[in-house]
């Protein structure tokens, strides 16, 4: 296989070209040894994959001849095939569509997760709900190798992370009571003397779980009450 990136140096900086699209990039370094180490990964970064996929191809081959070739046309006749009557003339239609036109005949095994965002930004919200029906029919009868799309019922990670954090916060901490100092302006023991900031309250969601949920957007309120919490 014919490596992607080469090495040329320049004004003693060495530089790497990709040989397909001609992008030349800096290493910024001066040292051949620690280039040609750069060089080495960025082509083993790029061949692996390729390495992995060709592999693959030849396990799946051996039980099922037409996993190299099999396009995603197959896959909508075949899922077509299994409707009737209204149903069967709703799935002809939507495959009409020529936001699909974009992996109509790309095999399966070719397709990557960049494929499928084309046709969704090409389509239409009933692209997006076909598209995932013809993805989940592939991967339910194992020509497609691996998942491309994320359920729609999929939680992320991080609102997981921020559920367990708010769940160990509330065993943690006794919400029934205000925490020390809560609300408490000033306080002046020789004179006796106190005074109270409405304003001074503990948030519904803690900081750390505002934190963590914080890419997914922002609060409603920039200010939250305070709920008491009564056990029972």
């Amino acid at each position: 296989m014919k490596p992607q990136f080469s090495l040329y140096r320049r004004n003693g900086i060495y530089y790497c070209e990709d040989s397909k699209t001609g992008k030349q990039e800096s290493l910024r370094t001066r040292d051949e040894a620690a280039a040609k180490a750069m060089l080495h990964s960025k082509n083993e970064a790029y061949r692996q994959p390729i390495l992995n996929q060709s592999i693959a191809v030849v396990y799946l081959s051996a039980t099922d001849p037409e996993a190299a070739t099999r396009p995603w046309r197959f896959v909508m006749n075949e899922m077509t095939a299994t409707k009737r009557d209204d149903t069967r003339h709703r799935y002809e239609t939507a495959w009409a569509d020529k936001a699909f036109d974009l992996i109509r005949d790309l095999p399966l095994l070719d397709t990557r997760a960049d494929h499928f965002l084309k046709v969704l930004r090409t389509g239409t919200v009933s692209t997006n709900v076909y598209l995932r029906r013809l993805h989940n029919f592939a991967l339910d009868l194992n020509w497609l190798p691996k998942s491309l799309m994320v359920a729609e019922t999929m939680v992320p990670n991080a609102v997981v992370e921020a559920a367990c954090d708010l769940a160990r916060e509330l065993i943690i901490a006794d919400r029934t009571a205000a925490p020390a100092g809560e609300g408490l302006k000033y306080y002046n023991n020789a004179g006796v003397q106190t005074g109270y900031d409405k304003t001074d309250t503990r948030p519904i969601i803690p900081a750390v779980v505002q934190a963590l949920l914080a890419k997914f957007g922002s609060l409603t309120k920039a200010k939250s009450g305070a709920v008491k919490l009564v056990r029972v």
